[in-house]
């Protein structure tokens, strides 16, 4: 478990649109037998609109589950919802990634994010962690 406090800081000189951004990230892992693991999130941003210049506080929470497919590769599910307190409204989504350990604590993962109702977004990512 962790608190993992952010900011996104506007540095785009196209976009007047950018805002700061933050929040608080609450991640738990929990290590099983067989080498799988279950992970838990809790989030809370204070975020921008996205057509408005005002801004709105959502809360995210996912559940992970994720298992070795080779000896350098895991695989991952996920589902996660987020809740926007201003617009009342929650979004549901399904994830799956693939996370490849290049070298000892830095990873690189890509996958999808499908978002089950129809206002949700869809994405593909392209990430890196390093661990120190």
């Amino acid at each position: 478990m962790a608190l993992l406090p952010y900011a996104k800081i506007p540095s785009s000189q196209y976009d007047d649109e950018s805002r700061f951004e933050y929040g608080l990230i609450v991640p738990m892992l929990y290590k099983f037998a067989g080498d799988w693991n279950l992970g838990f999130q809790v989030e809370v941003d204070r975020l921008k609109d996205q057509d408005l210049p005002e801004m709105h506080t959502e809360i995210l929470q996912t559940l992970t589950i994720s298992h070795p497919l080779t000896k350098n590769l895991d695989g991952i599910a996920e589902t996660y919802y987020t809740y926007d307190f201003k617009a009342h409204e929650f979004s549901n989504y399904i994830n799956a990634a693939l996370q490849m350990e290049v070298m000892k604590n830095f990873k690189i993962d890509a996958g999808l994010n499908y978002g089950l109702q129809h206002h949700s977004e869809k994405h593909y990512f392209v990430g890196f962690s390093y661990m120190h």
